[in-house]
Parts: structure tokens; sequence; C-alpha cells
């Protein structure tokens, strides 16, 4: 990064206010309000601008009104972090997020919602973690990996999605 960057005014400081919203995560597309893995980040903008300064630099966006967080790598939004519960370790959230299924099927994601609800409309999870305090499925859909972080009653806590790795996509 050259001195002058630190200077520089970043993109987002022009773009609009947040506006409450319904987020919805698209499977069919992995697009969330329209926006894919891979878009530029200037797309973001469709959003609002971010709750923290020079998201650019940081290559982290967090909208705090929205209650959600998308990454940035290589000016290319390669990750969404959506809380539909807020716990202690959370930036932000909830979240108000409904997914759109591969069948066009809708669901509106609650705190009562369980992984079950969510894994009846989807492909069967490529791997399971599960400990004490969580339990993790990890899909992959449209080389991408969609995360459901359960707590251990069930209920999801937070979706999440990204690239698939290349070990993931076997």
């Amino acid at each position: 990064m050259a001195i002058f960057d630190f200077f520089r005014a970043d993109p987002s400081s022009t773009w609009p206010e947040q506006q409450a919203q319904l987020l919805t995560l698209d499977l069919w597309k992995l697009s969330l309000n329209g926006i894919s893995l891979g878009d530029p980040a200037n797309n973001l903008s469709r959003l609002g601008r971010p709750t923290n300064k020079r998201p650019f630099r940081a290559e982290q966006f967090i909208y705090s009104k929205l209650g959600f967080v998308v990454e940035i790598d290589n000016h290319q939004v390669c990750y969404f972090g959506l809380p539909v519960r807020r716990r202690e370790f959370d930036e932000v959230g909830p979240c108000e997020l409904q997914i759109h299924f591969p069948d066009r099927s809708t669901h509106l994601v609650t705190e009562t919602t369980t992984a079950d609800d969510l894994l009846s409309k989807l492909p069967k999870p490529k791997e399971i973690d599960r400990d004490e305090d969580e339990t993790v499925y990890f899909l992959t859909l449209c080389g991408k990996t969609l995360e459901l972080e359960c707590l251990p009653d069930g209920k999801v806590c937070r979706i999440n999605v990204f690239q698939a790795t290349s070990s993931q996509l076997k």
C-alpha cells in the first residue's frame, strides 16, 4: 500500500445511508440481494454505506443496521456472514433473512429456524462438524460453500457463504 492510500477517500464514503431491508439469500445464484460472490466490491453500494470506516482498506464491510458482514479479496466479494441470532462474539446481528432455495421455494430464517427446516431443501452436507457448543453443516452449491452454524438445540444461529476450497469440491 502506498503512502497516498492513507489519504485517499474510501469509495464507500459517498454511498447512500443503509436503509432497512429484508436480506434475500438466493441459493440458485448464491447471491445476497442480487450481489454474488466474485462481484466487484463497488456493487455493495446497493446495500448502503457500511458502518465501519474505510472498509475497502479493511476488506470488511460491516452493516450494523442490517446485521451482517461482507468480506472482499482483491476488490471482489468473497464472503457473506449472516447471523440470524446474535451471540456474544458476533460483531453484528441478528439480520432479517429470507432464503430462496434452488427449487424456488422460500423460507424466512428466524431465531426459531432449525437446521432440519433448511437441510430438507438442500443437498446432503459434505461435512458436519459437531462439538458441545455448536454443529456446523458444510454444503457445496455452485462451487461455493454454504455453512449453517447451529446451536446444540438444532436452531440456526448463523449462515456463511464463501468460495469453496478445492478439498470441499471433492
